[in-house]
């Protein structure tokens, strides 16, 4: 009888140990999937400062609220872990709206929405791709870019 409730004791707090190391494996999981997440900037100035500071190249999206490509993207493509991983790990991020930011996106000749733009570090354009870009297509660019 004692060695029953021995094993009973022994059992419960192995499957507290699982239970804890389950939990504890679930929140590394989401830690990690939330800091995979992009961190858009907004200000062209703080993200030009981070990229000199960091000497990542700038990654450029330019969308707005009514555009059915742009909300894709943003649902689709910048969300997917295999894009928003490496992306917030090598590259400075800003977004521009088209219509918030209307002054600068006209300045840079910019038309039609989405667009996505490569800059270097110090500010000097590298590419830019026009329109809806699928996670495939994203790495595929981003992975053909010079460093």
């Amino acid at each position: 009888m004692i060695k029953y409730t021995v094993l009973t004791l022994a059992a419960g707090k192995v499957r507290g140990l699982v239970f804890f190391a389950t939990i504890a494996l679930i929140s590394v999981s989401l830690t990690q999937q939330v800091s995979a997440e992009i961190r858009w900037q907004r200000s062209i100035e703080s993200t030009i400062e981070s990229a000199r500071t960091s000497r990542k190249p700038i990654l450029v999206f330019v969308t707005t609220d009514w555009c059915h490509y742009c909300k894709k993207m943003k649902q689709e493509t910048w969300s997917d872990p295999n894009v928003s991983a490496p992306v917030s790990q090598h590259f400075e991020t800003l977004v521009l709206d088209g219509d918030r930011d209307r002054a600068i996106v006209t300045k840079m000749g910019l038309k039609s929405y989405p667009v996505t733009l490569l800059y270097t570090a110090d500010g000097n354009f590298v590419d830019s791709q026009d329109g809806y870009m699928s996670t495939a297509k994203v790495i595929d660019w981003l992975g053909s870019q010079p460093r």
